[in-house]
């Protein structure tokens, strides 16, 4: 358990009854607490007006959902998503695939809408690859050392 930053740049503004979602790879279980601040954009400091809430989903997916509040509009900028106490999922590769747009199985997906249903897309979808989780080390070996440089740095083997 730990936290996830993800950031997004929106370049179109969200309307008053819209929404950002972002949807991450099955295995990840929703944060206990999700907060927004703005990066680069017209307010330069934490997010007003904007609501942020996550669930987990039929597939074991975790949506994030940023919502404006208050009748206002997320504007054009950088947004910073910190989520908090997320569980990942087991130990997971993350090998190439051509059959996914970010080029790898485990994908993270950007998406805003029009409204918060998710009925109508604002902008093209975004894809970010994921990452492996607990990735087995490929190699892993002892760099043979003198007994003068083996006693130097304390190992003991």
């Amino acid at each position: 358990t730990g936290s996830i930053v993800l950031q997004v740049h929106l370049v179109t503004p969200v309307p008053a009854a819209g929404a950002l979602r972002v949807t991450s790879p099955p295995g990840f279980t929703a944060p206990l607490s999700c907060s927004v601040a703005v990066i680069q954009g017209p307010t330069g400091a934490a997010a007003s007006g904007v609501d942020c809430s996550a669930s987990t989903g039929a597939a074991g997916e975790m949506a994030v959902l940023v919502k404006p509040s208050g009748g206002g509009t997320l504007s054009a900028g950088l947004y910073r998503l910190r989520l908090a106490s997320v569980a990942n999922p087991a130990a997971v590769a993350n090998p190439a695939s051509a059959s996914t747009a970010c080029g790898t199985e485990q994908c993270w997906l950007f998406q805003s809408f029009q409204d918060s249903a998710g009925s109508v897309a604002l902008d093209k979808e975004g894809s970010v690859a994921g990452f492996a989780v607990l990735a087995k080390m490929p190699r892993a070996l002892l760099v043979d050392l003198t007994e003068a440089q083996r006693v130097a740095v304390g190992r003991t083997d």
